[in-house]
């Protein structure tokens, strides 16, 4: 079957804040979507502390879409020694939810575990959103991020 090329809502370069929910810590935070070959696109992600920009945290992978089943597969690798597979679908009204598949993490990796992962974007009024929901070994899923951007010029 010849590839299609998909017109990802989410390429781009995007930056804005987050927070954690329990915390309330803010943070600034940049994302690069990039397609790379049809299909496929590279994603990177960076957070800073916006009180002092003090990095926080840093992630990087790879959107692919299956052609066959509409599936959107999100490949992931954290700098703690984590890596994710997550899939899901794309809805008519930009939005795409991605549950974790496999979490597969180094024998240097700290507890508590991630054990499960759920990541929601949705694009509203040039607006990208996401909410990022976890389980861990120590307690149950629970909504852990939120963050609202803009596509930079």
């Amino acid at each position: 079957m010849a590839e299609v090329n998909h017109h990802f809502f989410m390429a781009g370069q995007w930056s804005g804040e987050g927070k954690l929910v329990e915390k309330g810590l803010a943070y600034n935070e940049q994302i690069s979507i990039t397609q790379i070959k049809p299909n496929l696109y590279l994603y990177t992600q960076t957070t800073q502390k916006q009180i002092d920009n003090i990095p926080l945290h840093a992630e990087t992978g790879y959107f692919r879409f299956n052609p066959n089943n509409g599936v959107v597969e999100l490949l992931l690798s954290h700098p703690f020694g984590v890596c994710e597979i997550e899939e899901g679908v794309i809805s008519q009204s930009n939005k795409l939810e991605l549950n974790s598949k496999d979490i597969i993490r180094t024998s240097s990796a700290k507890e508590p575990y991630v054990t499960k992962v759920k990541r929601v974007f949705s694009l509203h009024d040039n607006t990208l959103s996401y909410d990022v929901f976890f389980a861990t070994n120590t307690y149950d899923m629970k909504h852990y991020l939120h963050c609202d951007m803009k596509l930079k010029q």
